[in-house]
């Protein structure tokens, strides 16, 4: 079962770029990816659980990442209103958003301002919102040096990225055998996530990294984080934040999972999500 990929042309005249896994008739999950952008091959878990739970699967690409136009005024509000304008083209009237790690506060988003839309949210190895990213307790120094380089410094920091960029571009291949096969797929998809640059990455960063601006204590609907004990690039202190923060939320922490446990549980959170979002608007 591969991906078919598509998009729609916004009301502003962005191109929003997306791909599907999964009958089109099929219950809307929309996927909010990480920060190395959206996965553009399937894996087994997704796609036994895409024929198991008759979902359909929808991948996003925000502002940047991919074939989508770039959005130098982006906020996570209108990341959301982006999900809303591609339900209403689909025809969708209640879907269940997931989002992965930098995805997570974007998924949120969706949550808060789109509540007769979005009927549950699952968040994975998500950022909170109380501290910024690299300010959380517990992260290794070189991830927090990172982190503070890209705040203090984004356009340096984009001219470096963007020339490694490149270099992952011409070698991908290699570099993809190199790595083995459980981590090509990330290889690939975050050579198709900076396709034209590092700068809608860097700036999808920045948002996580300032106020969000809506409050996670807004949320009316299901939340259910997943987070793992062992996840040093966002460490569990963002879930027991977020977990606070939210006055509806199941909390699932694997003390054995670092931050890239997503693929190997996705079809557990789709099932979650499945029966949460369809009941919300009965």
């Amino acid at each position: 079962m591969e991906f078919l990929h598509d998009s729609v042309i916004l009301d502003d005249g962005r191109r929003l770029a997306f791909s599907t896994l999964g009958p089109a008739d099929g219950f809307p999950i929309v996927y909010l990816h990480g920060g190395v952008g959206t996965a553009l091959t399937s894996s087994p878990e997704l796609s036994e659980a895409v024929d198991e739970l008759g979902i359909q699967w929808v991948a996003v690409s925000r502002p940047g990442f991919g074939t989508s136009d770039g959005h130098p005024e982006r906020s996570m509000l209108t990341v959301a209103a982006d999900i809303e304008q591609l339900a209403w083209r689909r025809g969708w009237t209640q879907i269940a958003v997931v989002g992965v790690s930098t995805g997570g506060p974007y998924a949120l988003a969706c949550g808060a301002a789109l509540p007769q839309l979005v009927g549950a949210v699952a968040i994975a190895a998500s950022l909170s919102s109380l501290r910024p990213p690299h300010a959380v307790p517990g992260l290794p120094l070189h991830t927090r040096a990172f982190m503070a380089a890209l705040v203090a410094a984004p356009e340096r920091c984009i001219r470096l990225l963007d020339v490694a960029a490149r270099g992952l571009h011409a070698h991908e291949r290699w570099i993809a055998r190199l790595l083995g096969p459980s981590r090509a797929p990330a290889v690939h998809a975050l050579s198709a996530a900076t396709k034209h640059g590092v700068r809608g990455a860097v700036e999808d960063f920045l948002v996580c990294a300032r106020p969000w601006g809506f409050d996670p204590a807004s949320l009316a609907i299901d939340v259910h984080i997943w987070h793992g004990l062992r996840d040093r690039v966002a460490p569990a202190e963002h879930a027991w934040q977020l977990a606070a923060a939210l006055p509806c939320c199941r909390v699932a922490i694997d003390p054995d999972e670092t931050h890239f446990f997503f693929r190997r549980r996705c079809a557990e959170i789709a099932a979650e999500l499945v029966g949460a979002g369809r009941s919300a608007h009965r």
